[in-house]
């Protein structure tokens, strides 16, 4: 006990030292490396005790984030996020696994592994195999490196414009080569840290490509991070997206890194640490599969596009804990190796980041729970077998009825048209205008299309393979939880919410949709695995691996905005000219009040520079001097600017509405309407000016 208070003594010191006066960025991100792996092993031994060294390590910080979530969401919402606070939940995480250890009855200097699954650090035998490994470590080392020098800052609507073809052959190449070394070797720390590069390399493409950032999100979440890592709160404060923004400033003052760096690379380093090896561990010990399988199984996690896991947003980083809920969740029903306080962590640090993911995965929690046989269910038949249906029939409404309860939104009975839309199927791919034949595109575009069938039909036949093998309840819990998400998806799309416009109405339906394919991901993976195995036995290995590197390649090329000859992204990212443009706007203003009109694109790159710099006070609420967000009644002013008519009387109602005497329209070379938008403008306001030659115009209207 001397020894673990006496470090524990020196090594918060230390953080704190660095937190208030250091400032040191080296320092801090080896005092975190420190403090995660030494407390996330002991957490680690806690909550998996029968598993080897290697796992506990590895998942022991990952409890130990989602416990800075849960704790610093509580203490956010009620109080703040001062830096006494801060240090105080990096020592609460030490004091508390002392009472921890009590109760599982383990002493506190006593930190020895468990024996199953051990990973060697090299296997014998296989060193013929671990040529292949070096070939696509050295391979996805120059792809890294293709990238950092395709980087760019310019406005583009696809990271794809900057690459070359070449790019994805090597990376099919690379791909193949790393299922032959899969298939090949067993565990050890060679396989499992190949897999972790490769899916860097697979998760990495919009961090690295847009050097400014990526998407639009990410910059209104890093503007709020920022602002309580500088005063400790913002207000409002609501009970949504707390969690990642604890997290992150957490992480942002103890390695004294800038909370924006911390943002960008959280999600997508997570997600190629934590990701795979659980894959591996749940279908290696919760379906009983060979090594070989499991570890294939990692990779092929990613075979269903990955637009969610490339950028950290609380949505996204929500769905990552909810992904690991999910397969922690598989062990603890079919295993006696997780200890119930796992999934309880888990699903407390989805529900703290996110409630959009994190209510349907407390369905899934509390299927969980029920189907787990607990003394209380055995005694009672009649509870055992209809406690899960109820648990199911109020999850299959709670999000519309959170919406419409707490949210204000309205409930619309659905029209027939509606209820035709949602049964009819959609669209076949079409080719652009203008655009030739291409029989790849028209492959992987059809390919995407049959794909959400695909991966049902893979899914049932995995659920049929487990209920065979007398594992009815592992099926139940992913089949119940799948189809109350479905319901709440379906009830979704007939809620109109407030202040969102209207061809964002949708979005948070979308957006489930496409998790709900990860709470059968299990399923699918046992499913399509076993088909696999299947075709290893019936056709050449050659052939296999092949149809396996090009299916990666294209969920690899889908999960990123696209323009090509059937997909055309309506989104840009933020430019440097945004920058530019929104400080010489801040200039010209001249301290004076201002509002500007832009799309949110270009308010994004003014909230990074600027912050929540000014609200104004008006009979509709508060309105911020940028035309944010899309739904408030500014934003119909610039879509009356640059789809109506770019006059002064639609320019001057907007100042009335916020009583400012200058306000800013600005307007990009790639927007829609920039060619019937600019003769106007020009002829309205009293000055204008192009940045980069014409690439943005900005319109000054004073009076």
């Amino acid at each position: 006990m001397f020894k673990y208070i006496t470090f524990s003594v020196i090594l918060i010191g230390l953080i704190y030292a660095n937190l208030e006066s250091w400032h040191r960025p080296a320092l801090g991100v080896a005092l975190l490396a420190i403090y995660l792996l030494y407390y996330g092993k002991r957490l680690g031994v806690l909550a998996l005790p029968s598993f080897n060294h290697f796992w506990q390590r590895l998942f022991g910080p990952l409890f130990l984030l989602a416990g800075w979530v849960i704790l610093g969401s509580i203490i956010y919402y009620f109080y703040a996020l001062p830096n006494w606070i801060i240090i105080a939940l990096i020592a609460a995480i030490p004091a508390g696994i002392i009472p921890y250890c009590h109760l599982f009855k383990k002493k506190i200097d006593e930190w020895e592994g468990g024996h199953l699954e051990a990973v060697p650090l090299i296997e014998p035998n296989t060193r013929p195999a671990n040529r292949w490994a070096w070939i696509v470590l050295f391979g996805d080392a120059y792809l890294f490196y293709y990238l950092f020098t395709h980087a760019t800052a310019e406005a583009t609507r696809s990271p794809w414009l900057f690459i070359n073809f070449k790019f994805f052959i090597i990376f099919t190449v690379l791909t193949f080569f790393l299922i032959i070394f899969i298939r090949r070797t067993e565990s050890s720390i060679l396989s499992f840290f190949t897999i972790f590069v490769h899916t860097s390399l697979l998760l990495s493409v919009a961090l690295i490509i847009y050097k400014l950032g990526y998407g639009f999100d990410p910059f209104i979440h890093r503007a709020a991070e920022k602002y309580i890592g500088d005063l400790g709160s913002i207000t409002p404060k609501t009970p949504y997206y707390i969690g990642q923004y604890a997290l992150v400033v957490i992480i942002s003052k103890i390695t004294a890194l800038s909370v924006g760096l911390i943002d960008k690379i959280l999600l997508p380093l997570l997600e190629a640490v934590i990701l795979p090896p659980l894959v591996f561990l749940t279908l290696r010990h919760g379906f009983q599969m060979e090594r070989q399988s499991a570890r294939l199984g990692s990779l092929l996690f990613f075979i269903i596009p990955f637009s969610s896991f490339i950028a950290t947003t609380p949505n996204d980083l929500a769905i990552f804990f909810a992904i690991a809920l999910i397969f922690f969740g598989a062990l603890y029903l079919t295993t006696e190796l997780i200890p119930w306080s796992v999934p309880l962590i888990l699903i407390l640090a989805v529900l703290a980041i996110h409630p959009l993911i994190g209510l349907p995965m407390l369905t899934f929690y509390l299927l969980l729970m029920s189907l787990t046989n607990f003394k209380l269910l055995a005694e009672y038949k009649e509870l055992k077998f209809g406690l899960p249906i109820i648990i199911f029939l109020l999850g299959a409404a709670l999000l519309p009825a959170i919406f419409i309860i707490f949210l204000k939104a309205d409930w619309h009975w659905p029209t027939w048209k509606q209820i035709f839309d949602l049964i009819t199927p959609p669209t076949l791919p079409q080719l652009r205008p203008k655009e030739p034949f291409s029989l790849w595109f028209i492959l992987i575009y059809y390919y995407n299309y049959l794909l959400p069938i695909l991966a049902l039909a893979a899914s049932a036949w995995g659920g049929w393979l487990i209920w065979k093998n007398k594992k009815q309840s592992t099926v139940m819990l992913f089949l119940l939880s799948w189809l109350a998400l479905l319901s709440n998806i379906i009830f979704l799309k007939f809620v109109v919410l407030p202040s969102i416009i209207n061809y964002e109405q949708t979005d948070y339906a979308n957006r489930l949709t496409h998790f709900s394919f990860y709470l059968l991901m299990p399923l699918f993976l046992f499913g399509f695995i076993n088909f696999i195995n299947y075709l290893f036995k019936k056709i050449p290995a050659f052939f296999v691996y092949t149809g396996l590197a090009i299916l990666l390649t294209v969920s690899f090329y889908l999960s990123y905005p696209r323009v090509d000859n059937y997909a055309f992204s309506k989104s840009f990212n933020v430019s440097q000219n945004d920058f530019d443009a929104a400080r010489q706007i801040n200039a010209k203003a001249n301290n004076a009040p201002y509002f500007v009109l832009s799309h949110q694109i270009f308010s994004a790159a003014a909230l990074q520079e600027f912050g929540f710099k000014k609200y104004y006070q008006t009979p509709q609420g508060e309105i911020f001097y940028y035309a944010l967000p899309t739904g408030d009644i500014m934003y119909e002013y610039f879509q009356k600017m640059v789809y109506g008519q770019a006059d002064r009387a639609t320019m001057n109602a907007a100042m009335d509405t916020v009583g400012v005497k200058q306000a800013f329209l600005v307007l990009h070379d790639y927007w829609n309407s920039f060619a019937t938008a600019v003769p106007q403008a020009k002829a309205s306001a009293d000055e204008w000016w192009a940045v980069d030659n014409g690439k943005i115009l900005v319109f000054w209207y004073k009076r």
